[in-house]
C-alpha cells in the first residue's frame, strides 16, 4: 500500500500490545480506510464494524 507506512506501523504496534483496545479509523470517504484495516489484520481480525455516523 503506497503511502501508508506510518498507519500500518501504528496499527501493528497497537495490535501487538498485551491488552484490549478500541481503535477508530476515520477520514475522508473513499481513501481506503476499510481496505487498510482488512489488509493489516488479514486473518487476525475478530470484530470489525463499518458504517456511517
Amino acid at each position: 500500500m503506497i503511502g501508508r507506512k506510518q498507519e500500518i506501523t501504528e496499527l501493528n504496534r497497537i495490535y501487538n500490545r498485551n491488552k484490549a483496545e478500541l481503535v477508530a479509523v476515520y477520514g475522508r470517504r473513499r481513501v481506503g480506510k476499510t481496505y487498510l484495516v482488512d489488509q493489516v489484520f488479514k486473518g487476525n481480525l475478530l470484530l470489525c464494524m463499518v458504517g456511517e455516523e
